[in-house]
């Protein structure tokens, strides 16, 4: 066989996987991207929530599988089919990467089937793959040795780099250190199975470095197709396995065309690598394709395709860019008739809006929707005379809000315009958008609602160049509008919320010697008093300050951590069993707690006795965000290893021993332990 006619193999071959994953990737933009409370959400549903990055990030799988099926179809030249896969999947790439980025910031982030692909683990077994069948030929030996060695270096970046937290590397070290510390041998066969996936990359590229000196005895040998089909056939088993237990529902089917898809994957960036390779460095190739048109020069095509790729990342990484964070809010004094406006009209609209949207779902809700309009008239009617733009962005809110359609998105928008009018006039007041989604009998329902607050200081914070704010605010309107929470932050908002009537009710209790804790955790109980007590007797504490402070900081570092915080193994280790959504809440309330702590002005002690009661009380992120800081900053542990059980005895003695710090000692150790962590 001549290299000639190996490189026209190679390129039917490249043309029939680009058309089967291109295929496979038009079928999985028709399935649902995510599965809500048993109810499937398609892509075109996700659409309306998503900002313009997160949009394209969502569709840039389905637009790749048709670009690739219009390739494998229309373009004739080898080269010229394998640089516009390249292009296509690494646009691909780049887009998800940015509008994942971009969705973080939101309300609704992009579903994982959207962002979550081991890229390094890919690239390495295709690079594996494509290496081995080229060194079958002989001039392509270079080429071939040069992709073994970045198999090898990808493997090596995939297990290295961390991802949520720990590096599958030592994932995998520490499953096989305890594998025989498993009770039963069908746990240790499962865990072993799951060792040989991890271990799969690394295996191949290692196991394909003899080919740096050996020649395979066909062109395409055992190895290379272990490569691209390995994985996929180990996930399929576990797939089948699984069957059995839950019925091919939804997740199983979606489970099933990803597989499909990642197996096509591989072979196609695989035969792309190896066409490409090819076709910039054979001498054959021209004899290839001397009955075909001639073609742009190499140059002239890398040029071309550099370029398309190179726009596409700059325009979306100016649309992924994050929102401006900080905010000059210059408050005027309050007016009567601004206080109707947000303490009685809201309220009253979207209480009337909430029982319209309930009722409509199971009824005709005619009558609610009468009285949806009387009060948004009353809204409308009222605000222009609080101020004129005010009063546009009120009218806009309650005109394109009048769907139970509405995006969470848009409804987010249109309150954020509303606060946007109010603090270009100087309004001291601010409206907080919510969004309730949950899955009922006719699917998946959505209720908006919005928080009505009074603005009584705006206080700044600026760290590494960058400015950063919160709203000291009071409730107003109905008790709708009340919740524990001390203050919060959205990642979309440029500033945190510090909520000052909900401050004072805590102080209350706190004055009154109450720490949140039961009477049985009495040990507990009188080591938190006794901390209370040390505190009001120094004559300069003001415990309302103290505890405003302490929560601006907590809420600022949210803002300052933004959506894309690193996570600590630590935190790996201890959410183990909780899913993603848990894990990522525990890591961003850890950070803020940590640097909590190191609040100036006031003791650490204060935050320590926040947080006690969340040690002793299981079932919220707040309480491993407790276990974590109390352990870290002790070296104590609080949680039997092997029944999982709390030494409560133990963490009262961790909150002791903290308690008896230094104020400023306390400080450094926090502070230290955040950097170390993050």
């Amino acid at each position: 066989m001549t290299e000639a006619y190996l490189y026209t193999t190679a390129v039917h071959r490249l043309r029939e996987r680009a058309r089967r994953f291109g295929a496979a990737v038009l079928v999985l933009g028709l399935l649902p991207v995510e599965v809500v409370a048993g109810h499937p959400q398609f892509l075109w549903q996700v659409l309306a929530a998503q900002p313009p990055a997160g949009a394209v990030a969502a569709l840039a799988p389905a637009l790749c599988g048709l670009a690739l099926l219009l390739a494998s179809r229309f373009v004739r030249r080898g080269l010229t089919l394998a640089l516009t896969g390249l292009t296509t999947l690494l646009s691909t790439a780049v887009a998800v990467h940015f509008g994942g980025a971009a969705a973080a910031w939101e309300a609704l982030s992009l579903p994982p089937s959207v962002t979550e692909r081991p890229l390094p683990a890919v690239l390495s077994l295709a690079a594996c793959s494509a290496g081995v069948h080229l060194a079958f030929k002989p001039a392509m030996r270079g080429a071939s040795r040069a992709l073994l060695g970045l198999s090898l270096l990808a493997a090596t970046a995939y297990y290295l780099v961390p991802v949520r937290g720990e590096a599958p590397g030592v994932a995998l070290w520490d499953m096989l250190a305890h594998l025989g510390e498993l009770p039963h041998w069908r746990l240790q066969l499962g865990f072993g199975v799951i060792g040989v996936m991890l271990a799969w990359p690394g295996a191949i590229a290692l196991a394909a470095q003899r080919y740096h000196r050996a020649v395979p005895t066909q062109e395409e040998p055992v190895l290379g197709l272990a490569a691209l089909y390995g994985l996929p056939v180990m996930f399929g088993m576990l797939l089948y396995r699984a069957l059995p237990m839950g019925g091919p529902g939804w997740p199983f089917v979606l489970a099933g065309v990803e597989l499909a898809v990642l197996a096509t994957l591989l072979s196609m960036l695989g035969s792309t690598l190896e066409v490409l390779l090819e076709g910039l460095l054979s001498p054959e190739v021209g004899e290839a394709e001397l009955d075909l048109p001639p073609g742009w020069p190499a140059r002239r095509l890398f040029g071309a395709h550099l370029g398309t790729l190179g726009a596409l990342s700059l325009g979306l990484a100016l649309l992924a860019r994050p929102p401006h964070k900080g905010v000059d809010w210059s408050l005027r004094p309050s007016t009567p008739a601004a206080d109707t406006l947000y303490g009685e009209l809201l309220p009253a609209w979207n209480d009337a809006r909430w029982t319209w949207d309930r009722r409509v779902r199971d009824e005709s809700g005619a009558m609610d929707l009468v009285g949806v309009r009387k009060a948004g008239r009353a809204l409308v009617e009222a605000a222009p005379a609080v101020d004129p733009g005010l009063g546009a962005a009120v009218d806009r809110l309650v005109t394109e809000s009048r769907t139970l359609d509405l995006a969470g998105r848009r409804w987010y928008a249109l309150v954020g315009a509303v606060n946007d009018a109010a603090q270009a006039a100087g309004q001291p007041y601010y409206l907080d958008p919510t969004v309730y989604e949950y899955g009922a009998e006719d699917g998946v329902r959505r209720h908006f609602r919005v928080r009505s607050y009074r603005i009584e200081a705006v206080t700044g914070l600026r760290v590494d160049a960058g400015d950063f704010a919160a709203l000291h605010v009071r409730h107003l309107g109905d008790a709708f509008a009340r919740d524990s929470r001390l203050g919060f932050s959205r990642d979309l908002q440029p500033f945190a919320l510090v909520v000052l009537d909900e401050i004072e009710a805590w102080a209350k209790n706190l004055s009154a010697g109450h720490c949140g804790l039961q009477d049985t955790d009495a040990p507990a109980l009188t080591s938190c008093e006794r901390v209370l007590a040390d505190l009001r007797a120094d004559p300069d504490f003001d415990l309302v300050a103290a505890i405003t402070r302490i929560t601006e900081r907590h809420e600022l570092q949210h803002q300052i951590d933004g959506p894309e915080l690193p996570m600590p193994t630590a935190v790996v280790r201890l959410t183990g069993r909780y899913d993603d959504a848990v894990r990522q809440r525990v890591n961003r309330e850890l950070s803020a707690y940590v640097m909590e702590l190191t609040t100036a002005g006031v003791p650490p002690r204060l935050s320590l006795a926040h947080m006690l009661p969340f040690a002793l009380n299981p079932g919220s992120a707040e309480h491993l965000v407790a276990l974590l800081v109390f352990e870290a900053l002790t070296d104590r542990t609080l949680v039997d290893p092997r029944s999982g059980e709390l030494d409560e005895a133990n963490i009262t003695a961790a909150f002791d021993t903290l308690a008896g710090v230094n104020d400023e000692t306390l400080r450094q150790r926090a502070d230290a332990l955040w950097h170390r962590w993050y």
